[in-house]
């Protein structure tokens, strides 16, 4: 397909010019990936890319939360009358007349879906939050990106490429990197051992580590693979955004495995995944107290606060606390009455608290920026990437004010170990996918 020079969006719609330098970026190739910061709108710039190259058979792979966000995205950006279709349930039958099929990376496991969309055969295909496709060995990774490489064009967007390490990276540059890198650069042996600072451990290759990062940026964004603008780069008139570490000194009587008020950096990497879950739910239990009589001081100053957590039992005992004063958006919380209680948040007054689980909030919530400029995540995530995809609900476009950012941390816990890996990660993310 010839290059694309002219721009095809809705009269009434306008493009940043930021953007439509994003656009020109997707058009000058058949796979290319837009990793801007969150809020950017990046959804946008990739319809109006299928647009300007008059693709009239679109597949979408995206997270569950935002599916219909794409839905209506398309309705907004879209020149052309496309028939949009969500699949919506494992066995659903794509629309032979649809133009545009929105499919969650929940239903891609249904032999069903899968078998359909064999037969689809997309013109492009548009990978919202490609980082959830970072382990190769995943069922999800392996079906989306075999479905992706069959399609004429590919459009990978996140805000957040790297979520751990450049590992995450690999499934990307492997499958979809072929007109950039060589492939002996794509194969897993060498693109561990030169970016991966891979090594033989006790139960076989480690490939967690770093190394060359400035070489891989290098080889992303110099070759024409890559395009990220960050928002402090491109929105001049965007407030800053604080992040605020709370520290919090508690003792209670825990029923844990190990005592998370005394254990240890070594012990911590040695416990199975259950009770490492169990140990971090437990504190996140005992932080709740603190975390309300926190949120009540916060609500002094201000008029509306997002509470981010990421436990039920958190999230429940925050919504019984604030029940007067609150709305709830986790992943019980059908598409429905999610819809209901956001308007709520924005158009009732005596409606003060927006309490969310950072799975279920972090990604294509829009709309929170215009309404408050204060969070406290009354647990950390697993991973800065968590992290900055949820605060960022708050710092996009259409803030006007400075935004402050608590996070609650219990002394002396595996809070603090999590805390350091995150701030370590997030070094690591910065150099290469910082300005």
């Amino acid at each position: 397909m010839s290059e694309v020079t002219t721009i095809y969006c809705p009269s009434d719609k306008e493009l940043r010019t930021y953007q439509r330098a994003g656009v020109m970026h997707l058009l000058s190739g058949q796979r290319k990936m837009l990793f801007d910061d969150m809020g950017l709108g990046k959804t946008a710039q990739a319809i109006v890319a299928v647009n300007s190259k008059k693709v009239r058979r679109i597949l979408v792979f995206c997270p569950p939360a935002v599916r219909y966000n794409w839905e209506l995205e398309f309705y907004n950006w879209s020149v052309f009358d496309y028939k949009v279709q969500v699949l919506v349930g494992l066995m659903d039958r794509i629309d032979d007349r649809a133009n545009v099929v929105i499919c969650s990376y929940s239903l891609v496991q249904s032999p069903m879906i899968q078998d359909q969309l064999k037969d689809f055969l997309p013109s492009a295909t548009i990978i919202d939050e490609i980082h959830w496709l970072k382990n190769s060995k995943a069922k999800r990774t392996k079906i989306c990106m075999n479905v992706a490489t069959k399609s004429p064009i590919v459009y990978g967007l996140t805000g957040t490429p790297m979520t751990v390490a450049p590992i995450d990276l690999f499934p990307i540059v492997n499958k979809l990197g072929i007109e950039y890198f060589t492939k002996i650069e794509r194969e897993w042996f060498n693109y561990t051992k030169r970016y991966c600072a891979r090594y033989k451990g006790k139960f076989g290759w480690v490939v967690d580590g770093a190394c060359n990062l400035r070489e891989l940026k290098d080889r992303l964004f110099k070759s024409g693979f890559c395009m990220r603008r960050l928002k402090t780069d491109v929105l001049d008139d965007l407030p800053e955004k604080t992040y605020n570490l709370i520290p919090l000194n508690c003792k209670r009587e825990i029923n844990s495995v190990v005592d998370p008020f005394t254990v240890d950096y070594e012990t911590v990497k040695g416990l199975p995944a259950g009770e490492l879950a169990q140990l971090r739910k437990e504190v996140g239990i005992a932080k709740v107290d603190y975390a309300i009589e926190h949120i009540k001081d916060r609500l002094l100053e201000y008029d509306k606060l997002i509470v981010f957590a990421w436990h039920k039992e958190v999230v429940t005992r925050l919504s019984e606390e604030f029940s007067d004063c609150s709305v709830t958006y986790d992943g019980s919380t059908t598409a429905y009455h999610k819809a209901a209680n956001l308007k709520s948040f924005t158009n009732d007054p005596s409606c003060k608290v927006f309490i969310a689980n950072i799975t279920s909030a972090g990604t294509g919530l829009n709309g929170l920026q215009k309404i408050a400029s204060s969070a406290v995540f009354v647990e950390p995530p697993w991973n800065a990437s968590d992290l900055h995809q949820a605060s960022d609900r708050l710092h996009r476009m259409g803030q006007r004010l400075n935004v402050l950012i608590d996070v609650l941390v219990l002394r002396s816990t595996i809070d603090e170990r999590v805390m350091s890996a995150i701030l370590k990660k997030d070094r690591q993310f910065n150099r290469v996918f910082g300005s």
